[in-house]
């Protein structure tokens, strides 16, 4: 069973992220195995989390045994050199004193991905065609099911709006994320949000902000940095 990155034939630019993040976490990045995520449109998907105090230990779950593509590979470790080693504070729910992972991470991977999908996909066609498929799939997966509350379908609209935007480079993709939009009833509303979203681009404050006020979140909500405590965020 795979232990740390370490244990993976990782490309050179690929151990170079690594050994960067794990020169400030003060110890290699962990692998997790877990069973496939059959509620996600792809359940072999990796993700990443950040290891409780005091260790705050940076992890990689990844959901089968088979070789994983290395532009998987990248993109989970774009996200953890945001956090651990840019400092960019992740956006977390507060509730009894604590702090959680924001909404299993719904809301904070869709903020993140505006940021660390374009560097990605500068990487390769194998990460354009990866995340292509995955908004068709997404779109797919969504036909059909329009909500009756407006708040969620905001919601839709907003992350549908940050995926066509950020994430998508098919023309035909982009089109159908629209059509979808268009269904949904929040053309207006989500062209409007989009363009607010890309002043404040490059804030993640700023960039939670936007997205919190636009679907009419009320739940509190913080800013956590690496190896921090949360701070409230006023949206």
């Amino acid at each position: 069973m795979l232990a740390t990155i370490n244990d993976l034939p990782l490309l050179p630019y690929l151990r170079e992220f690594s050994d960067k993040i794990a020169a400030v976490a003060g110890t290699a990045i962990r692998l997790e195995r877990r069973e496939p995520d059959k509620t996600n449109v792809n359940p072999n998907a990796l993700a990443y989390r950040i290891g409780a105090s005091p260790d705050f230990t940076p992890w990689i779950i990844y959901r089968n045994s088979q070789e994983i593509p290395n532009h998987m590979i990248l993109h989970e470790l774009l996200h953890l050199r945001r956090v651990v080693v840019q400092g960019i504070p992740q956006l977390v729910t507060l509730k009894n004193g604590a702090d959680y992972p924001e909404d299993g991470h719904c809301l904070e991977n869709a903020i993140e991905h505006t940021v660390i999908v374009p560097v990605q996909l500068k990487c390769g066609i194998e990460s354009k065609k990866y995340w292509n498929d995955l908004v068709v799939k997404l779109l797919k997966k969504s036909r059909g099911n329009i909500p009756d509350d407006p708040q969620d379908r905001r919601r839709m609209a907003v992350i549908a709006s940050l995926d066509a935007r950020y994430c998508v480079t098919d023309l035909r993709v982009k089109k159908a994320v629209a059509k979808w939009i268009a269904k949904l009833g929040e053309t207006k509303f989500a062209h409007e949000f989009i363009q607010r979203y890309r002043r404040a681009h490059g804030n993640k404050a700023e960039m939670a902000r936007m997205v919190l006020r636009a679907i009419g979140e009320k739940r509190l909500v913080g800013l956590r940095k690496y190896g921090k405590k949360s701070i409230p965020l006023d949206y």
